[in-house]
């Protein structure tokens, strides 16, 4: 599936997480300590009272040290049922002042919580950096700093999140969702090659992998690949971030497939709208208003480039450069067929685009 010759690939460190998180070292502590002080009581034939009582203060310092885990727990309910401001006020009074220490999956969440989804991401941000340097667990340090590099390109800082990526990837580590990242942010910033490099590194079954691959060949001109890519992954996936389809819909478009085209911009309004894009509904909107006129599908089609990366591509006075009528009439028929043609075999066409 990766096309360049000159790919190189290797093994990288192979990081685990914890064997045993904080929360769940409390809890199974807690569990033991009521065993052992049933098993005392039994031992001794204590009062009934007593037994209550000390499973009554048991329980005080049990809840004491899962308030935060109730916290984080009610602000996600709240989130999630519309009450956003309240869910948002008790996810930041965590962050601000946890009353416990906090686990490091529970600072994960919280840390990416707000990056990705609040209007906040700098609270966020600013909550993993107290804790990156210090911390030991080379898996941690590595999904905080993918984490921290995502918060950085959010607020406008790109070339400081590939700079935290870089020092991490130069110590080893494959870990493919922050590879995903790093290859995503070096195709933003027109560095190419290195970002081939990294994608030539990763499981070609990671689907976020697999659209910054198809991005490379947009970007580079490489329609063909790039229709070929996004065609095996539409009929085998269901990827559920927007930016796929904004792809796939420009390698159909590129080839004068309309249907095929407007099929992945309708999957596109049904996708989540994931922090790192910029194609909400006015742009897909625009995009399909354009498409159905033949200036705009050619300005569409020119300006593939810009608009694989979300920008505006109205501005250029590059015109489209349709391709061939062999691969124009090749991709347009079955399975992929908006229109029948007939004319050299599949079989001829196929080995001329070869």
């Amino acid at each position: 599936m990766f096309k360049r010759k000159d790919e190189k690939s290797s093994k990288g460190k192979i990081l685990k997480p914890p064997f045993i998180q904080w929360t769940t070292a409390r809890r199974f502590a807690f569990i033991f300590l009521a065993f052992i002080s049933a098993y005392i009581q039994r031992g001794l034939a204590l009062p009934q009272k007593f037994s209550l009582f000390s499973l009554f203060v048991l329980l005080i310092v049990w809840l004491f040290f899962e308030i935060d885990s109730f916290r984080i727990s009610s602000g996600r309910r709240n989130i999630g049922a519309g009450k956003k401001e309240r869910g948002w006020a008790q996810l930041k009074k965590v962050i601000e002042k946890n009353i416990v220490p906090l686990s490091d999956d529970e600072k994960i969440f919280l840390g990416t919580a707000f990056i990705q989804h609040s209007t906040e991401p700098e609270v966020g941000l600013a909550f993993l950096e107290k804790f990156y340097e210090k911390e030991k667990n080379e898996y941690n340090k590595a999904v905080f700093a993918n984490i921290i590099a995502l918060g950085l390109h959010r607020i406008g800082k790109r070339d400081d999140a590939i700079k935290i990526l870089d020092g991490v990837y130069a110590t080893g580590v494959r870990e493919s969702g922050l590879l995903a990242n790093y290859s995503l942010f070096l195709l933003e910033s027109g560095e190419y090659d290195k970002a081939f490099d990294i994608i030539s590194e990763c499981d070609n079954k990671n689907i976020y992998i697999l659209d910054n691959l198809g991005l490379y060949y947009i970007l580079n001109g490489m329609y063909q690949d790039a229709i070929d890519l996004y065609r095996e992954v539409y009929d085998n996936m269901q990827p559920r971030f927007v930016e796929f389809y904004i792809h796939a819909f420009q390698s159909e478009l590129f080839f004068q497939c309309k249907e095929n085209a407007r099929e992945r911009l309708t999957s596109a309004y049904s996708c989540p709208r994931l922090f790192t894009n910029t194609f909400n509904k006015e742009y897909i909107d625009r995009l399909s208003r354009e498409m159905e006129t033949s200036s705009g599908a050619n300005k569409i089609n020119a300006f593939a480039p810009e608009i694989a990366l979300g920008k505006d591509w109205g501005s250029s006075a590059r015109t489209y450069e349709a391709p061939s009528k062999d691969l124009i009439e090749f991709y347009h028929r079955d399975p992929y067929a908006d229109i029948q043609v007939d004319g050299t075999s599949v079989e001829e066409i196929s080995e001329e685009k070869k």
